[in-house]
């Protein structure tokens, strides 16, 4: 458990919920990654909204697996010791398109 309220990540903000899913530097930039870039993306302060909104679609699986992995992002350095793993930002984006394409199968 995080003893400090700041995100250990960017180091800049408190972390609530939508800034470790969506606002913190590192989640942008998967989030980016995958093609979320339009403002309009960024832009609710509400979290359960923001969620619903985005759940919903034709992409709701990517959506989610951008989701799935930013929380796994921000969790997996925090249980293990300093440079154990570092995915490339590309090899995630790859796996998440692969997740995505598999997942549109079922």
């Amino acid at each position: 458990m995080a003893s400090s309220s700041i995100c250990p990540r960017c180091l800049n903000n408190e972390e609530t919920v939508i800034h470790c899913l969506r606002d913190c530097a590192t989640a942008k930039r998967i989030w980016e990654a995958l093609g979320y870039s339009n403002i309009s993306f960024f832009s609710s302060n509400n979290l359960e909204s923001w969620l619903k909104i985005h759940s919903y679609g034709p992409d709701a699986n990517l959506f989610l697996a951008g989701l799935w992995w930013n929380w796994r992002a921000r969790n997996i350095p925090l249980n293990l010791p300093d440079g154990l793993l570092d995915i490339p930002l590309e090899m995630l984006v790859l796996s998440l398109m692969w997740m995505v394409a598999a997942l549109g199968t079922l």
